[in-house]
């Protein structure tokens, strides 16, 4: 206790851990109560899932700090309650397992047509006199579970934690991010999202993180397939302690993966195959990085711009002669007359 006071951390109260026990069997009883699946007894077998090898994968990595999941367990997880989300509250599909949009994907031009302020300019070694400049961009829809749009999904997911994560600062340190996994015990598996986030927030609250995005993941792969397992994954700040003394308390494994290498990479790959819902949130922030706590401001849209003219690019539509320029250049130029303006609206970086 006195190396842990002469760092500025505080050991657990007993009062902190008599509630955290008293929270979690509520919830217990109240699985029980509703017939989840998973519930039953008093079994503390968990897999504890890391960042997997396999592109886009949680994997099965065994705790020591009891028995593992059992063959039968696993093959009734992805069985018929498992796999198609019946009987679990907190089941939700992957990123990318929804349907497209029929124009997810499909090119739209933009560009400039103000040619007479081109005149006399050249671009790459073009002469730009009466000619337009115009640009190719893809239909996103921005949505989690589309399976062609959801990586500008995770791309903006990505950068407003990145920017919120970097504008954290305690007392002048300059403290690096740590990736952490909570793991949900099984007897938990019928609770709603909503109960197993307060105990995840309570667990790591419990082991001195002092805040961080949390994306919640509801299943795991093996070399069968993907099962529910439920478990959170931390981007956040803390010295993380007590892990033992929450697992007994809680049920709920804290595991410290460390240091990232890079932190923009480890969210985007969280991002690619965590539990989306329409009722939850993917992402949530808690502790000193919590909305009420920090405060960041919002990030305005970029335009595009020309790049002879500096005039902001609008929607085009092809309205000349033959077939228009192929999809796959991303920037060109045409003859104005061969455009007409379809929208007034600007062309924003996404």
């Amino acid at each position: 206790m006195s190396s842990q006071l002469s760092q500025g951390i505080l050991p657990i109260s007993q009062s902190t851990l008599l509630k955290h026990q008293k929270r979690v069997r509520f919830i217990a009883s109240n699985c029980d109560n509703r017939g989840g699946v998973g519930c039953e007894g008093s079994s503390q077998s968990i897999v504890q899932g890391g960042e997997g090898v396999r592109g886009g994968e949680c994997t099965d990595e065994k705790i020591d700090v009891d028995d593992s999941v059992g063959k039968e367990d696993l093959e009734f997880q992805r069985g018929v309650f498992g796999s198609r989300g019946n009987g679990f509250l907190a089941d939700f599909p992957i990123t990318g397992s929804g349907e497209a949009y029929g124009d997810c994907g499909d090119y739209f031009t933009v560009g400039c047509l103000n040619g007479e302020a081109h005149n006399g300019s050249n671009l790459d070694g073009v002469d730009m006199t009466s000619n337009g400049y115009f640009e190719h961009h893809r239909k996103t829809c921005h949505r989690a579970l589309c399976p062609i749009c959801w990586e500008s999904w995770a791309n903006r997911e990505k950068d407003k934690a990145s920017r919120r994560l970097s504008r954290f600062v305690l007392k002048g340190r300059d403290l690096k991010p740590i990736h952490l996994t909570v793991s949900v015990p099984r007897r938990l598996y019928g609770a709603t999202l909503s109960e197993l986030r307060k105990q995840a927030y309570l667990s790591l609250k419990s082991v001195h993180c002092l805040g961080g995005m949390v994306i919640y993941h509801s299943k795991r792969k093996d070399k069968v397939g993907w099962y529910f397992s439920p478990h959170f994954h931390i981007i956040g700040y803390g010295w993380i302690v007590d892990v033992r003394k929450n697992y007994f308390a809680s049920g709920f494994i804290v595991k410290n993966i460390g240091i990232r290498k890079t932190v923009e990479g480890t969210i985007w790959y969280q991002l690619s195959h965590c539990g989306i819902s329409s009722h939850h949130h993917t992402v949530t922030w808690f502790g000193a990085l919590s909305y009420n706590k920090l405060k960041v401001p919002k990030e305005l849209r970029k335009k595009r711009f020309c790049p002879i003219c500096k005039e902001p690019l609008f929607r085009m539509m092809y309205v000349g002669r033959g077939d228009p320029p192929a999809g796959d250049l991303p920037s060109f130029f045409d003859s104005c007359d061969n455009w007409i303006q379809t929208r007034r609206d600007f062309c924003y970086d996404d």
